[in-house]
């Protein structure tokens, strides 16, 4: 595969994480039919999920070369242990489990990708 349609496909992949947390966070936070008060800690834990994959998605077709290839795949699997230890506490809930684990093959399908970078495409 090109590098450019690899790009594009990661690309969409961090936008879908994106769409998954939120998916996720209005879930979590209005399940009960309020919206909890939660430390500012927290909060801006919850921004940085929003902003990096957006982030991610604009890096991704900008930068060129094995770094762009092992920024993919450190902060990916990031967010997959994130979302395996995630997975964790909300194993009990059957509609979060389901978003958690399309977040946990979502960073996965990123790895790959970004493993798929043949070495002699990439420019250094």
């Amino acid at each position: 595969m090109e590098e450019f349609k690899l790009n594009v496909i990661i690309s969409i992949l961090w936008l879908i994480t994106t769409v998954s947390f939120l998916a996720h966070g209005q879930l979590h936070f209005f399940e009960s039919g309020n919206v909890p008060e939660e430390p500012m800690v927290l909060l801006i834990f919850f921004c940085l999920c929003f902003l990096i994959p957006m982030i991610m998605a604009i890096l991704v077709l900008v930068l060129k070369g094995s770094f762009n290839r092992w920024l993919n795949i450190i902060i990916a699997s990031i967010f997959l242990l994130m979302n395996l230890y995630h997975l964790y506490g909300h194993i009990t809930e059957p509609y979060q489990v389901l978003i958690i684990l399309w977040m946990i093959v979502d960073s996965i399908l990123i790895i790959w990708f970004s493993k798929s970078y043949s070495k002699a495409k990439i420019n250094e």
